[in-house]
């Protein structure tokens, strides 16, 4: 009766089938439904065989490193298999020879498996296959970098491909990028065939992504970190096309890990983890396949335990590893109710060892193939919006039509590890280095249509009549070649039809935003933004030193000032509080809008401006105006970030 009634219930949208179990099933039936799912749930689990990772408890990582998913790749994990038919102290190590093994992944007829290895002390984390006894390891990956977390992933077919290709994917820091926040390797997906040629990147995220698992559908889901917006599930093909948004709350600071996707339960289900852990645990969660981006439930919350690696049974079960939260604890393997997420039963506990990443060894339905039109022979992609000013976000909504103006398509620029030849310099702050692709203009209608160089990392901003970003995108995003990637507004509800019109800018060709990496602008405080206050700013009768405020005189720029004892240079003036009674600095980095400098300099007062500032229609050389093209630059250097030197960055990496 339960499994008719999920069936049912399935159906039936997420908001009414909740009517409907008010209305139709007293209470106190569904908790009897409920109870009834995880008793008979806890008798199944033990007829299956399962595999999972053993880590000893005296392992720490190399470096605690927030957020990043290798941190957890330590020494001495080893993957091991318990049969159904064999006492639970039975265990068989499937990895003797191997250093350090971890994240097993079944193959879908449950003949193999998928695993992450260090054949040896010294050995570069690469993935491996063995059949589901051990037998028969294979090497696929031969990275220069770690590789870890193998899945089986659905076909891929082109027009031109005579039958389609079965996948893997995994994640790989080959590329030699360092996460945005400067510590750690950039870890980003991969796929291949099954073999593991034909390897191909398909995530270019500037900080890590991690934790990848599959849809029926096919499609990949994945936790993502970004340095500006946090943490999220963005969703993505197998061929790296299409991504968007899966789940992201931007309310909270939830911390999303270890994605394991249910199908026979309609969920996907995570770990809600506290960042500071370095083996991870937190809340056991979950959203529905249906409605990913609106139906986030904490399903087992305890304030003195952690939650890890959730793994879904076949027949609509869950298991779970838990531990309290005590560093001397070990994870222990349980049942857990996917009811109400209570434990019901220990299934494996080992002293000394953490049971994690459990997986059923067993046939499981083979998720969907995916058609691709990614031509790798290709170098550019399209983005087309409909409509800009449709958007989740109240700032958005609330700008006039027509306020939008022009659109900056701005470029992030990876750090690149010391092994790297083309590393690039030291960064002073902590903004990421960025360039800019272009500037395109945003139709009457709110529409674009641009063509960019795929596989970069790029985001967007939009700009009134004076150049200032009066909106913009603060992840990064990219296109991969001869990709189409359209989208209904900015930030829109996804849950949107698009409108039944043409609109302006697909009715013309793509804007071409295709300068090769050496043409494209960087603008930096000792560049550009330099020159212009030496010849227009720094004179006796202006902000000389002793002089009006802020102090502008570049002479005193011989270095970079960290002391607050040391007297400040021209860039940390600018970026200091503007007089003792406000906290508002003349140059607010990421804001031109917000920066009184740009008040002056444009010479009228702009909207959204902050009202404490006294209005002032002086402008700023009062003599002789700047140029548009030194305004502008103004405008992009704060926008950007105020950066203060990235003029020696090399282009960027082509991994």
């Amino acid at each position: 009766m339960n499994r008719m009634l999920t069936d049912a219930l399935y159906l039936i949208p997420d908001h009414r089938a909740d009517r409907i179990v008010r209305r139709v099933f007293p209470l106190w039936l569904v908790y009897v439904l409920i109870l009834v799912w995880g008793c008979s749930i806890a008798d199944s689990a033990q007829g299956s065989d399962l595999i999972f990772v053993q880590i000893p408890a005296q392992s720490s990582p190399y470096q605690k490193s927030f957020y990043l998913p290798d941190d957890r790749y330590v020494d001495g994990m080893r993957i091991v298999c318990h049969q159904a038919t064999d006492p639970p102290e039975k265990l068989v190590v499937l990895t003797p020879e191997f250093f350090s093994a971890c994240d097993p992944a079944v193959s879908f007829d449950g003949q193999q498996i998928l695993f992450a290895g260090k054949k040896n002390q010294g050995d570069a984390w690469q993935i491996w296959r063995m059949n589901h006894d051990g037998g028969a390891k294979t090497r696929l990956t031969h990275s220069k970098g770690d590789c870890v977390s193998p899945l089986y992933v659905g076909s891929l077919f082109h027009l031109n491909d005579a039958l389609p290709t079965d996948q893997i994917a995994y994640l790989s820091s080959e590329s030699g990028w360092i996460n945005e926040s400067g510590s750690g390797s950039c870890f980003s997906i991969y796929s291949a065939q099954l073999d593991g040629s034909h390897s191909t990147r398909i995530t270019y995220n500037l900080s890590s992504d991690f934790s990848p698992d599959v849809l029926p559908n096919g499609r990949l889901v994945y936790s993502s970190w970004k340095k500006s917006s946090g943490y999220g599930l963005m969703a993505i093909n197998n061929d790296g096309a299409d991504m968007l948004p899966y789940f992201v709350d931007h309310s909270s600071t939830l911390y999303l890990d270890m994605v394991h996707i249910a199908d026979s339960a309609g969920r996907a289900y995570m770990i809600a983890s506290d960042p500071t852990l370095w083996l991870g645990g937190g809340d056991l969660a979950y959203v529905t396949l249906r409605r990913p981006l609106h139906s986030y439930q904490t399903l087992s919350h305890e304030n003195g335990g952690l939650f890890h690696s959730p793994c879904a049974t076949p027949d609509g079960g869950l298991i779970a590893s838990y531990r309290k939260n005590d560093p001397q604890q070990c994870f222990s393997l349980y049942q857990i109710n996917p009811g109400n997420g209570q434990r019901i039963k220990q299934l494996y506990s080992a002293e000394n060892w953490h049971c994690v990443d459990a997986q059923v060894l067993a046939p499981h339905a083979k998720v969907k193939g995916r058609s691709s039109v990614v031509n790798l022979e290709k170098d550019t992609g399209v983005f087309f919006c409909l409509n800009v000013y449709e958007s989740q976000f109240p700032k958005i909504k609330e700008l006039a039509p027509g306020t939008v103006k022009r659109m900056r398509v701005i470029e992030g620029l990876p750090l690149l590890s010391e092994n790297d030849n083309n590393q690039a310099p030291p960064r002073i702050d902590a903004s990421t280095p960025q360039r800019i692709l272009g500037v395109v203009p945003v139709e009457a209608d709110g529409s674009f249509h641009i063509e960019i160089p795929s596989h970069i990392p790029v985001r967007f901003q939009l700009l009134d009549e004076h150049g200032l970003s009066v909106a913009e995108q603060r992840s990064w995003t990219y296109v991969m070649p001869r990709e189409w990637r359209g989208c209904i507004g900015c930030h829109e509800d996804r849950e949107l039809a698009p409108p039944n019109r043409l609109v302006q800018a697909l009715a013309k060709t793509a804007r071409k935003l295709t300068l090769p990496p050496q043409r494209r602008r960087t603008v930096d405080f000792v560049n550009q933004i330099k020159p212009i206050l030496q010849a227009r700013c720094s004179g006796t009768d202006c902000h000389a030193a002793g002089g009006v405020k802020p102090e502008l005189d570049v002479d005193k720029l011989s270095s970079f000032s960290n002391s607050k004892k040391s007297m400040l240079t021209v860039y940390e003036s600018l970026l200091s509080n503007a007089s003792d009674e406000d906290h508002l600095s003349y140059v607010v980095p990421g804001s031109a809008r917000k920066s009184p400098l740009i008040k002056y300099v444009i010479g009228e007062h702009v909207t959204f401006l902050d009202d404490s500032l006294n209005p002032s229609d002086i402008q700023m050389p009062p003599k002789q105006s700047l140029t548009a093209l030194e305004k502008a630059l103004l405008i992009e250097w704060i926008d950007l970030g105020a950066l203060y030197d990235i003029g020696g960055l090399p282009a960027v990496n082509e991994n």
